[in-house]
């Protein structure tokens, strides 16, 4: 699984750094843009194996990312 984080995007700090810590074998990345800038303003969002996820808090995308890699 390769999670692909936008510099900008709130989800790129803390979140990133708990995945790493919980679950070292994800690969994970962080780059300028992931194109998804109409959302990534304002809400928390990743690419996850070239599927855009979002969501309305950081705690519940870390949620969604856990289950699809469960």
């Amino acid at each position: 699984m390769k999670v692909s984080f936008c510099e900008h995007n709130i989800a790129s700090g803390k979140l990133r750094d708990k995945l790493l810590k919980e679950y070292p074998q994800i690969e994970t990345s962080v780059n300028k843009c992931i194109g998804e800038c109409a959302c990534c303003g304002y809400k928390p969002i990743v690419r996850v194996d070239g599927k855009y996820i979002e969501s309305e808090s950081e705690e519940e995308l870390y949620e969604t990312i856990i289950k699809m890699y469960l």
